[in-house]
């Protein structure tokens, strides 16, 4: 699957951009009380989904209805963020951290919107490696890529200790 400590530092480059819409203070978690900001979903806590936009290398950021919506990874798309209140400003300010490329234009079909979706090519100064869809045929086993998910959590919450 690639080298160990690539890996982490792809996952812990995903980490990060998970958490830019709040501590950048572009959003609050949604539920937030006394907040002047827009909301936006955090779920942060959950999982890849292995069934969903693997990737060979580096990240891709999906927006969903105009917001934040999922990062994908080697081990699948992290839905870490999810509806809220749309606000075009916010998200723009989120964005403009990000060095980004288009991989796929907003599509609207009969189920709702897709994307767009970005290849993320830099965090602020950060270069990343160059983003790679998996092919379908060659994603990992869902049991496989939920153990890589859960190796690299452990080793961020290790080295945040």
């Amino acid at each position: 699957m690639g080298d160990s400590n690539d890996l982490f530092a792809t996952f812990c480059i995903a980490k990060r951009i998970a958490d830019m819409p709040y501590t950048k203070g572009y959003f609050t978690p949604k539920g937030g009380v006394g907040s002047s900001l827009p909301s936006l979903y955090d779920r942060r806590d959950v999982g890849a989904n292995p069934y969903y936009s693997q990737t060979a290398s580096g990240l891709f950021l999906e927006i969903y209805y105009g917001g934040p919506g999922k990062i994908w990874t080697p081990w699948g798309h992290w839905e870490c963020w999810g509806g809220g209140d749309l606000c075009e400003e916010a998200t723009a300010r989120f964005l403009s951290h990000l060095h980004l490329e288009v991989h796929q234009v907003l599509t609207v079909t009969k189920m709702g919107e897709i994307g767009p979706i970005y290849k993320i090519l830099a965090v602020e100064s950060e270069t990343l490696p160059t983003p790679v869809v998996r092919e379908q045929s060659d994603y990992l086993d869902y049991k496989t890529a939920k153990a890589g998910w859960a190796e690299m959590c452990k080793r961020f919450e290790s080295k945040a200790a």
